[in-house]
C-alpha cells in the first residue's frame, strides 16, 4: 500500500563492537543528504537533492543502484506496513519496493552494495510470555555473534519481575519473582560462555564444543546466521531473524576482482549477501 506521506525522523541507531550499520525502520524516513551506510562502511545511500535515491560503492563514488527518480525535494519513507516509498515534496508516491503487507520491516543497505528491505521472524521462544503485562517496554537484545561470559551477571525486565541470570556455575536462567521459569540446566559443567549463533543458544565449556543447544535447529528461509535474542518485558525470551523481502542490484564486485576474487560469494542468490544486523530500540548486548 502506498498512502500519503507522514514525515518521520531518520534514525541510524543500529551497533555492534565491530562495525555500525544505519538502519530505517518503520515509520522513518531519509531526508534529502540524509545517509544509510553498510555496517562495514564500503557502501552508502544517499538521499540527493535532485530527488534520487543512489547505493554508492564508498571508495570510488561509482552509482550502483537509484530509484531513478528526479523531483527535487523528495524523501524516501520506510512506512509501517512493509514497504519503501520515495515521495515527491508534495506526498506523490515515485517509486516504491512493492514489499506491503509486512508490518515491521526495515530497510538498510547491505555490505555488498544492496540496498535491501527486511522482515522479522520469531523463530524460537522459551514459552515464557506473561500475557498480563499491559505495558510493553523496550527488550533487551543480544546481537548475533553475541559472546557472553558466565560470571554472575544479571539483565532485569518489568520493573525486576524478570531477572535472566548467566551463573557462574554455568547454568543461564530466567527468573520470575524469585522462581526459575527457564533454565538450560547447563550447570556445574564447565561451561563458561553463552554465544547467540545460528538462532542458537550455545552454552560453551573453554574448547570442548557446545554443551547446550536451543530446541530450535535453524531454518535456512530465515536467515538463521543472523538471528539475535530478545529478552522482552513479558518474560519471553525470543530468538528474531531477518527475512529478505527485497533488494537491489545482485551484489557487487568491486574493481579487479576476477573469478575466486574479493566480491563476496552469493551463489546466485544476492540474498545470501545480506549483512549481519541489529535491531532498532531497546538495549543492544553484544559482548566480545
Amino acid at each position: 500500500m502506498i498512502g500519503k506521506l507522514l514525515l518521520g525522523l531518520f534514525v541510524a541507531a543500529a551497533t555492534s563492537s565491530a562495525a555500525t550499520a544505519s538502519v530505517v525502520a518503520a515509520g522513518q524516513t531519509i531526508s534529502p543528504g540524509q545517509t544509510v551506510s553498510s555496517a562495514n562502511g564500503q557502501y552508502v545511500g544517499v538521499m540527493q537533492g535532485d530527488g534520487n535515491f543512489v547505493v554508492y560503492r564508498s571508495s570510488d563514488q561509482f552509482p550502483l543502484w537509484s530509484t531513478t527518480t528526479s523531483a527535487p525535494g523528495s524523501v524516501a519513507h520506510m512506512q509501517t506496513d512493509g514497504n519503501f516509498v520515495v515521495y515527491s515534496p508534495g506526498g506523490a508516491a515515485l517509486w516504491n519496493s512493492r514489499t506491503s503487507g509486512n508490518r515491521g520491516a526495515y530497510f538498510t543497505v547491505s555490505n555488498s552494495g544492496q540496498a535491501v528491505v527486511l522482515g522479522t521472524d520469531a523463530v524460537w521462544s522459551s514459552k515464557t510470555s506473561d500475557k498480563s503485562v499491559d505495558r510493553p517496554g523496550a527488550p533487551i537484545f543480544f546481537g548475533a555473534a553475541s559472546r557472553i561470559p558466565m560470571d554472575g551477571r544479571s539483565f532485569f525486565q518489568n520493573n525486576g519481575q524478570y531477572r535472566l541470570a548467566f551463573q557462574t556455575d554455568g547454568n543461564f536462567v530466567l527468573f520470575k519473582d524469585g522462581r526459575p521459569i527457564f533454565k538450560t540446566d547447563t550447570h556445574n559443567k564447565g561451561v563458561n560462555e553463552a554465544v547467540i549463533s545460528q538462532s542458537r543458544i550455545f552454552m560453551m565449556r573453554g574448547t570442548d564444543g557446545a554443551s547446550y543447544v536451543s530446541d530450535y535447529d535453524g531454518n535456512s528461509q530465515s536467515w538463521a546466521g543472523l538471528g539475535y535474542l530478545a529478552f522482552q518485558t513479558d518474560g519471553n525470551l525470543v530468538m528474531y531473524t531477518p527475512r529478505f523481502l527485497w533488494g537491489a542490484p545482485d551484489y557487487d564486485k568491486p574493481p579487479g576482482a576476477g573469478a575466486g576474487g574479493d566480491g563476496p560469494i552469493c551463489a546466485g542468490n544476492p540474498q545470501a549477501c545480506i549483512p549481519p544486523h541489529h535491531p532498532i530500540g531497546g538495549i543492544i548486548i553484544t559482548e566480545q
